[in-house]
């Protein structure tokens, strides 16, 4: 909104606060106060309470101003939502457009339609917003991308739907689009004289020749314990025949086998916002190539050949990844080789140095490289066969020329989904 326009709203909002106030009575109090308590029903999991007394408020709030309360039906989409009854919390969610006073403000709506209690403009905002994210899990990335552009205009400091909107774009095969997006955003409140960074290009970096490889990986918190650490470093004892370090990076060293070499995790850099900080020297690595490997994957075949990776900077890519397949020609960090430690320093400096305003725009490590890192080299093309994500090709066994199998999402390999996993896990 500009400036007038937001005068003309919050004007209107007051005068439609004022119009409920001489419409109000206990039984509205009452009603208003129960859709409250559904919500805190719904945060305490308690389903069937909630639905009955979002119901019930709703209902009371039609009968008594003869409005439809476009805020309780955002509640109930959101109930269904979490239900994972997405078809019916579209249904809800769309009903929470159509039946808004903003949805069609050329048509002449009563003054108390606009009162913030009843029909606020964030719920109207916040369904487009919802919308665009269960119709992408529908797949249907066409209808969300429509809801989600609405979304924006409607509200264009609403950072959750210009995430989504670059998620959208990913799915829709305009990776470039989503990147110039993001970046004309975080430009947008940036500093005045920031500008977008200049990418790092993989083609034209220097490469530098390295026999010996430094096998990096990292753990914090307690999703994974020593033992991913300790398997993934017999893993690559048992298939590799090249001199390798193996290093973990890790707020929490105990228990982790003897010849594995450790480094404390930088703080400050939580979740896989970590990884940014491998790039640096904090870690003081010994000489060599660096291959960073996430800890939720299993060694099954010799991997010498690509640990001798001689490009610049290789990473997996997403389309051959189950849970990231719409998402084309997009970069997996589950496995990064880098040989040229100072130029690549700048994906930790340039997110560094903005942090606050890019991660407004970015959730995910990996979109932060596709921002930073131009034509890196697909480890998978290069390496055909080699690397596998288990849910598309390991279900049932490991195919003959598999080396590594990835396990991005769900399951992982300490729930043992596949029997083969006994046998290669330890």
């Amino acid at each position: 909104m500009n400036f007038y326009s937001e005068l003309k709203h919050n004007m209107r909002l007051a005068k439609a606060d004022q119009e409920y106030k001489k419409k109000s009575n206990e039984t509205l109090t009452k009603a208003l106060e129960e859709n409250k308590f559904a919500c805190v029903c719904l945060k305490a999991e308690k389903f069937d309470l909630a639905l009955k007394h979002f119901e019930s408020s709703y209902h009371t709030i039609q009968e008594q101003l003869e409005i439809q309360s476009t805020n309780i039906l955002m509640n109930l989409g959101n109930f269904y939502a979490q239900q994972k009854q997405h078809e019916k919390a579209v249904e809800y969610y769309k009903r929470v457009i159509t039946q808004s006073p903003y949805y069609d403000e050329s048509q002449k709506v009563p003054i108390l339609h606009f009162c913030s209690k009843i029909n606020s403009f964030e719920a109207f905002v916040d369904a487009h917003t919802n919308l665009a994210c269960l119709l992408t899990n529908l797949d249907k990335p066409d209808e969300a991308y429509e809801y989600c552009l609405k979304a924006i205009q409607l509200q264009p400091n609403n950072y959750e739907a210009q995430i989504n909107f670059g998620d959208l774009l990913r799915q829709l095969g305009r990776q470039k689009e989503a990147i110039d997006h993001t970046w004309k955003q975080i430009v947008s409140i940036s500093d005045q004289g920031y500008e977008e960074p200049k990418k790092i290009d993989v083609k034209s970096t220097p490469i530098e020749e390295n026999e010996l490889v430094n096998v990096i990986c990292m753990k914090w918190g307690t999703k994974y314990g020593p033992d991913y650490v300790n398997k993934l470093f017999n893993g690559f004892k048992r298939h590799c025949t090249r001199q390798f370090n193996f290093i973990c990076v890790t707020d929490d060293p105990k228990d982790l086998q003897e010849g594995i070499m450790t480094r404390e995790l930088k703080k400050g850099w939580t979740g896989w916002w970590g990884k940014a900080t491998l790039f640096m020297d904090y870690y003081e690595y010994p000489p060599g190539k660096l291959f960073f490997i996430d800890l939720d994957m299993i060694i099954t075949g010799n991997v010498d050949e690509i640990m001798g990776y001689k490009g610049a900077f290789g990473i997996l890519k997403t389309d051959e990844i189950a849970c990231e397949k719409q998402n084309k020609n997009g970069y997996n960090s589950s496995i990064v080789i880098w040989n040229n430690r100072e130029v690549f320093k700048r994906i930790f400096t340039e997110l560094d140095s903005n942090w606050k305003n890019i991660q407004k725009f970015i959730v995910r490590f990996d979109f932060w490289l596709e921002m930073i890192v131009e034509n890196a080299d697909f480890l998978q093309d290069i390496y055909p066969t080699q690397i596998s994500d288990f849910v598309f090709e390991c279900k049932q066994q490991v195919p003959q020329n598999t080396r590594i199998v990835t396990f991005p999402r769900m399951p992982k390999p300490d729930s043992y989904p596949a029997e083969w996993i006994k046998e290669y896990w330890i």
